[in-house]
């Protein structure tokens, strides 16, 4: 049974409200689950911390040259753990020497420099399996931003199959009416 021109009319309008209700509250939702996932960067700080901490470890290898190298050493020999740890250690040397009376020996100079390269050595491993354990993190932190943008492709395709559904729905309507 044919509609009449003005129930074909009607028919199409209704048509036409019920797809824009639908592709509103599909846009709605779309919008919210897209905040929710990209309105807080949770993995920032451990991103940035980890991609510092991989250049640094890259310069304290020497992979970035020769001033990558001393932006390394520099930042090591600043780092609070060393200064205080070969200051601590000095001090004791020079106490039990002072203690023994041979404070100005050359024995005193030898133990001192020993003791500064040992400490150095340990110190500098330490620090490197410091910059390992951040940079770690970091490319953890990668792997969760990875996630995240695949829950944003995944919505983005389910969102592009609700329209893609509301339109051909609407056409189908249209053309039977």
């Amino acid at each position: 049974m044919a509609l009449t021109p003005q129930a074909s009319a009607l028919s199409q309008l209704g048509t036409a409200m019920a797809m824009n209700a639908s592709k509103g509250a599909i846009d709605s939702a779309y919008g919210k689950a897209r905040d929710d996932l990209t309105g807080n960067d949770y993995y920032k700080t451990w991103f940035d911390n980890g991609t510092g901490a991989s250049n640094m470890y890259a310069n304290a290898l020497g992979m970035n040259g020769a001033d990558g190298y001393k932006t390394a050493r520099d930042a090591f020999q600043a780092s609070p753990g060393y200064d205080w740890r070969v200051q601590q250690g000095m001090d004791a040397l020079n106490r039990t020497a002072a203690a023994r009376g041979g404070l100005a020996g050359g024995g005193q100079s030898m133990a001192l420099m020993d003791y500064g390269q040992k400490q150095a050595s340990n110190e500098w491993a330490n620090w490197l399996n410091g910059l390992n354990g951040v940079s770690t993190q970091g490319m953890a932190a990668a792997a969760g931003k990875t996630g995240q943008q695949n829950q944003l492709a995944n919505l983005d395709y389910r969102y592009g199959g609700a329209l893609a559904n509301i339109y051909m729905g609407g056409t189908k309507d249209a053309m039977s009416a």
